[in-house]
């Protein structure tokens, strides 16, 4: 079987972005594995290391771009500061034409982004409009443009398996203190980079210094000295991953990494005024190796939705016995396909004596209480003490009489909304598509 292209994909986790973002994965997906830099909870952010990105970006086949409109209060009138978009997402998209990916990247034109001048089939750059619409106008064309893009790469691109060499190079001054050179050897071998050669110029040829360059996974370099900007400028070109090293974090930087707003700046690691160095640099070094399955279709689609909801957490709250939770059972489905976090604790509420710890530690964190109220629910001292519990903390609930039920309430004063249907699945998308909605963050 043939395999698919590896992608990295570089889009926003705004709220409004994310039908847009599936969109063009699914335009993507029946060639391509998706590429993502996959951090251990879905809820957190990776840590912010651009040689984690270069490397990714040295992985995948090719890079596709969704660069969407968010307010820049920093904005200049100068190059990429004017741009108003994410400055990461910006950066990565710079990354990817530093790399020369076959690359597509699709702007909105309000952010006002400069493509680039290099006229290249393999770099299709595509602006769109859409107002206060999720989807952008003239999608029909946008898709014409993502085929055309996808055969140039299919008849001139294949796919390739890249491993990653456990060599490193430093690139540091002569004047580099012995005990500092000893000290990143150890950081590095920290990170099972067993390999760690300085790059000497002295008897060697530019052809063996870019060799012993080309065969590294890993530059560590002091960016700020004289004796080191000619080299990494090399490494540079030749887009390796690299950690960058400067005295502190005042040190001027050359002008090659210069201009980018969420840029190089960000990921310096200073020798002087800050963390230990050393474990910042074996912090970055572990990051290289941690490899991630590419993702097919639905574990796209899982994941690019998987921070649209990020710090939601619903309560299910009901007194629905095992023989009669169809409904329930379908509603769970959905939240978890659309990966909204929930707690609900029926199933394994055995021990009376379990249930106050985890209902404290679940309404802790709790955003939205969704009561489910089937005939007997204020009979049910599990089922009261929940509701207490959520109305004393001020949590936002909603409230459904199911399963049947058509008694009100007098739990709260609000209307509790009466589920009509014979149907489940029909009752369960009611409360589902009410859950979504009190839960999709604003912009």
């Amino acid at each position: 079987m043939d395999r698919k292209f590896t992608v990295y994909l570089s889009h926003s986790w705004q709220p409004r972005d994310v039908e847009l973002n599936v969109w063009v994965w699914e335009h993507l997906a029946e060639r391509c594995d998706l590429l993502v830099d996959k951090p251990d909870s879905q809820v957190e952010n990776p840590p912010y290391y651009v040689n984690r990105l270069e490397e990714i970006m040295r992985r995948s086949d090719i890079f596709v771009a969704i660069l969407t409109f968010r307010p820049n209060s920093n904005a200049t009138s100068k190059g990429d500061h004017a741009v108003q978009c994410s400055p990461g997402s910006l950066f990565e998209i710079r990354l990817a034409e530093r790399a020369h990916r076959p690359r597509l990247v699709l702007y909105e034109r309000t952010t006002r982004f400069q493509r680039s001048s290099i006229d290249w089939p393999g770099a299709k750059y595509i602006p769109f409009d859409r107002g206060a619409q999720s989807l952008p106008e003239a999608l029909d064309s946008i898709e014409g443009d993502i085929e055309r893009w996808l055969e140039w790469v299919d008849r001139r691109r294949k796919p390739r398996f890249l491993e990653t060499s456990d060599r490193s190079v430093t690139l540091l001054p002569q004047s580099a203190d012995s005990t500092m050179v000893d000290q990143l050897r150890v950081a590095l071998r920290e990170a099972l980079f067993p390999t760690v050669e300085p790059i000497e110029v002295q008897a060697r040829t530019d052809a063996e210094l870019i060799h012993q360059m080309r065969n590294a996974g890993l530059v560590i370099a002091d960016v700020t000295a004289e004796g080191t900007r000619e080299l990494y400028a090399i490494a540079h070109a030749l887009f390796l991953p690299a950690i960058r090293l400067a005295p502190d974090k005042s040190s001027p930087l050359p002008w090659i990494l210069e201009g980018h707003p969420g840029g190089y700046q960000h990921d310096i690691v200073a020798i002087s005024g800050g963390p230990p160095w050393p474990l910042e640099v074996t912090a970055r070094a572990n990051a290289i190796f941690r490899v991630t399955e590419p993702l097919g279709l639905e574990a796209g689609r899982k994941y690019i939705k998987s921070r649209r909801y990020k710090g939601a957490y619903v309560f299910l709250s009901h007194n629905l016995r095992p023989e009669k939770r169809e409904f329930l059972d379908l509603l769970i489905q959905s939240l978890r396909d659309e990966q909204i976090e929930f707690f609900e604790y029926y199933r394994v509420n055995k021990a009376g004596i379990e249930w106050r710890p985890k209902l404290e530690e679940a309404l802790g964190k709790t955003t939205l209480f969704a009561g489910l109220l089937a005939d007997g629910y204020e009979d049910s001292d599990v089922c009261l003490d929940e509701w207490k519990a959520a109305t004393d903390r001020n949590v936002p609930i909603l409230s459904f009489l199911v399963n049947g039920r058509t008694s009100r309430t007098n739990l709260i004063r609000k209307i509790t909304q009466t589920l009509d249907s014979d149907n489940p699945a029909v009752n369960a998308k009611e409360v589902f598509d009410q859950i979504k909605a009190a839960v999709t963050q604003p912009l």
